[in-house]
């Protein structure tokens, strides 16, 4: 099923970016907002159904009733008042061919870099004809704020003649990655 307002492209996206000096010390932060676009999570529909997932164990041996509606034999409709156990209702809503209820709003915020550096100017390498030396350590990828839960929305499957993007499939989490630079001016 595809739902007719399926649309994963972005409202809008856009960076800040600034970077804060004081003396010798220069810090760098960058931001990435993404607004807008759906995704259908097929790592959220898979962990439900399996039960691995935060929530699946709350109230495993109880009854709900779910939020709908259903058919009289009239044919009009009226509130559900039908009990069934939760891991039945569980794994019946969030099916994955069910793509409203595993499909998220795809906004994010990323802390995609910040960085520090120290500068400074040892006499014995301004003899070497250095003039400044730079020490670095940068991280990117720190932080995620999303309502996607369980994976970056930032994220396509392989399809056979490329990427479709709006659909994650058992995603590999994302990974920070941390580096250190050092920088001689001559």
């Amino acid at each position: 099923m595809i739902l007719s307002i399926w649309y994963y492209n972005h409202d809008w996206r856009g960076g800040i970016g600034s970077t804060f000096s004081y003396e010798n010390l220069q810090l760098n932060v960058l931001f990435d907002v993404r607004k807008g676009g759906l995704l259908y999570s097929n790592t959220h529909a898979t962990g439900i159904e399996g039960g691995s997932l935060e929530g699946t164990t709350r109230a495993r041996n109880e009854t709900v009733v779910g939020d709908g509606v259903v058919q009289n034999d009239d044919g009009t409709y009226s509130e559900n008042t039908e009990e069934a156990a939760y891991v039945t209702w569980l794994r019946t809503y969030y099916d994955r061919p069910n793509v409203e209820s595993n499909s998220f709003d795809a906004t994010y915020v990323k802390l995609r870099e910040l960085s520090l550096r120290y500068n400074f100017t040892p006499d014995w390498l301004t003899r070497a004809g250095v003039q400044n030396v730079g020490v670095s350590v940068t991280g990117r990828n720190l932080f995620l704020w999303t309502d996607v839960p369980h994976v970056d929305p930032e994220t396509t499957i392989s399809g056979g003649d490329g990427q479709i993007p709006g659909f994650e499939v058992q995603q590999i989490p994302s990974t920070r990655s941390f580096g250190m630079n050092v920088q001689l001016d001559f």
